[in-house]
């Protein structure tokens, strides 16, 4: 310890006098990396899986949020496992997610003796039974779900979804956003998939973290409502009587109101096929933002 304490002292000071400063080479500073934008519903180069996807995504959410869970048994594999996972900010009382923490399987926080699969949901039935007596109602954010396919092969499809959904427990008028994650893992059957596995992820959504969602959702709505079609074969009425007509009949045939039927059938070149699979698709996708609604 004495040899090395000398050594450093040697390294300081040389003959008693101030050793010469270190030579440093200059690292020409690289320049500043950006992450890369993110991508939002990423579906690779298959059509086919981005329709199935989204189709399943719809239907799925829409009975999920419905008084009507029982019906999600179709959604499942006969062998399906099914668990959830929550977790809650430190600065969060524990004691306001009982049971919230007493159905999630984070192995961080249940006991060891619990950990062998108690909290693991076991075949079709078990998982419904679950989902439509023992979790609260919800309402999913459309305009905050993101899709994002993993693997995609001929034997199975894994994909996850993200976003936000409104919670109800015992009282419809008290209400928590919950951040989500869900990941699937499905086999092909018959002209559709089903559920062979499934993650529930979820947690308490802050404020910011929620108005922050809502805008991005809402930004990418409008910009692919805005988006040009690539073909255009009728081109535009002239008459206005003609164009108010085609604006009433998009109205009763989407449930848009007269703004967003209008501006959708504008830069479809008033070509209504084209302005209508354009909304078949967004709404499959859950892009098209509350207000259209209004």
């Amino acid at each position: 310890m004495v040899g090395e304490m000398e050594f450093v002292l040697l390294m300081v000071f040389e003959d008693g006098n101030n050793a010469p400063p270190p030579i440093k080479f200059e690292i020409e500073e690289a320049e500043e990396k950006r992450l890369p934008v993110p991508k939002f519903n990423f579906f690779g180069v298959d059509n086919e899986c981005q329709s199935l996807v989204m189709r399943f995504i719809e239907q799925y959410i829409q009975l999920f949020d419905s008084n009507e869970r029982s019906n999600l048994i179709e959604a499942y594999h006969d062998r399906v496992t099914f668990s959830t996972s929550f977790w809650f900010y430190p600065d969060e009382n524990a004691k306001q997610h009982r049971f919230d923490i007493g159905s999630s399987r984070n192995l961080m926080r249940i006991p060891p003796q619990e950990r062998n699969g108690k909290r693991v949901h076991y075949g079709k039935e078990a998982v419904v039974k679950f989902l439509a007596e023992e979790f609260p109602e919800t309402n999913h954010l459309m305009e905050t779900i993101n899709a994002d396919v993993i693997h995609h092969s001929p034997q199975m499809l894994s994909f996850t979804i993200t976003g936000l959904y409104e919670e109800s427990r015992s009282s419809k008028s008290f209400k928590v956003t919950r951040l989500f994650s869900r990941n699937f893992t499905a086999v092909y059957q018959g002209a559709g998939i089903v559920i062979i596995s499934e993650q529930l992820s979820f947690s308490n959504a802050n404020p910011d973290r929620r108005g922050r969602m809502v805008a991005n959702g809402s930004k990418r709505s409008a910009a692919a409502l805005s988006s040009q079609p690539s073909v255009s074969t009728v081109s535009a009425p002239v008459d206005e009587t003609a164009q108010n007509a085609m604006v009433q009949r998009f109205m009763v045939d989407s449930g848009m109101n007269a703004h967003y039927s209008r501006e959708c059938l504008v830069v479809h070149n008033w070509n209504y096929e084209e302005a209508g699979k354009k909304f078949t698709i967004l709404k499959a996708e859950g892009k098209i933002p509350p207000d259209a609604y209004c």
